[in-house]
């Protein structure tokens, strides 16, 4: 599982099996784990994702103190998740468990994250962000936290709305908070192609291109497993530019 949002998930751990659960956290690269033993409101708000267990949980407690998280119950009765759900929980993991509940529960409680900071973004200054400062791209994420990745090592970048997404070569993912138009002209001033409304590549990263028939060609790029469409009307431009352009 690779995923980020542009910083690393402090995800708290308050259940019985605790050790186990930072086992699996322990392999994914954009998480911090941590820990909680009797944890006080002010830990628990400094967390991104909370794992709580049927023994420890109280829903109480954790409504007085308006915790605004996604949490992940870690239990061992289908009962449990009633009260769970009410209260608003992301996910429930059922004893026993592996690595792939733990990184399910990681994406559904992603999705809440997502749809908490869409709703309290701020809007972005289009002259203040994005930008290029020597061989660093910058741009605000959705965090409203400024990330900083070497132009180099980006392989594309994808639009979702007013978001963009920017693919690193290490798998993971940072999430602007931008349109992809914002970006454009700064990276294709430095050798990136836009080759659909949806896509802009990095050309050190086409490993190949495939042609479908019917004027239809796809980018497979390197380390990724979908392919990309060209657009037809980009095709002419994409392959002036990716047969003069200087790979990053």
């Amino acid at each position: 599982m690779k995923y980020s949002f542009g910083d690393k998930l402090k995800i708290g751990v308050w259940c019985e099996d605790a050790k186990q659960v930072i086992r699996h956290l322990n392999s994914m690269a954009f998480v911090v784990p941590i820990i909680l033993t009797n944890p006080s409101a002010a830990e628990l708000r400094s967390m991104d994702i909370l794992f709580v267990g049927d023994a420890q949980v109280d829903w109480n407690q954790l409504k007085h103190i308006r915790l605004d998280i996604p949490i992940v119950l870690v239990g061992k009765d289908k009962a449990d998740a009633y009260s769970a759900l009410k209260f608003g929980a992301a996910d429930m993991i059922l004893k026993p468990f592996g690595q792939k509940e733990i990184e399910d529960a990681i994406l559904k409680s992603m999705d809440v994250l997502k749809q908490r900071y869409l709703g309290n973004m701020k809007p972005v200054a289009e002259k203040e962000y994005p930008r290029v400062e020597g061989l660093y791209f910058q741009f605000k994420s959705i965090r409203q936290t400024i990330v900083s990745v070497d132009l180099r090592k980006i392989r594309m970048c994808i639009a979702d709305g007013n978001m963009t997404y920017v693919m690193l070569e290490d798998g993971r993912k940072e999430v602007g908070n931008y349109p992809i138009s914002h970006s454009e002209q700064l990276l294709y001033d430095i050798g990136f192609i836009k080759i659909h409304r949806k896509y802009i590549v990095n050309p050190a990263f086409v490993e190949d291109v495939v042609d479908s028939g019917n004027g239809r060609r796809f980018l497979k790029m390197v380390g990724y497993d979908e392919k990309l469409p060209i657009a037809r009307r980009r095709w002419k431009e994409f392959s002036r530019i990716f047969s003069q352009t200087d790979h990053l």
